[in-house]
């Protein structure tokens, strides 16, 4: 579990959030699909970022993937948690939780050193 804590509007008092999160590479497999979702059910897990999934594992207000499909960010539906911004590219996407960004990339193996660079300074842009 991870706090995120941010000030509400100048004021001295703090709202801190417990998010459980996990990073996981599906390998375009349905059984790990499956067991993900078990696995966000027993270890109460709000967020999860995603590489290499077989199909969308939430609906379009939960699930947030790259304009190339190669990684997301799923937000449980049993969460209380609220996406105020979110976007996409090939190969990442970001989602942002209030004063939190959570980012989720891709590149394969097979990916030169020079377009990896290349797609880091997209993402940090």
């Amino acid at each position: 579990m991870s706090s995120l804590s941010r000030n509400l509007l100048g004021s001295p008092s703090t709202v801190t959030y417990e998010i459980g999160a996990i990073q996981i590479n599906l390998n375009h497999c349905r059984v790990a699909h499956q067991l993900l979702l078990q696995t966000m059910l027993e270890r109460d897990i709000s967020v999860v970022i995603i590489s290499d999934f077989h199909h969308a594992l939430g609906d379009v207000e939960h699930w947030f993937e790259s304009a190339d499909s190669k990684c997301a960010v799923l937000i449980a539906r049993s969460s209380n948690i609220s996406v105020s911004d979110h976007g996409a590219g090939a190969g990442f996407v970001w989602v942002r939780l209030d004063a939190l960004f959570i980012y989720s990339c891709y590149c394969t193996p097979k990916t030169k050193h020079t377009q990896h660079r290349s797609e880091e300074r997209r993402v940090g842009k």
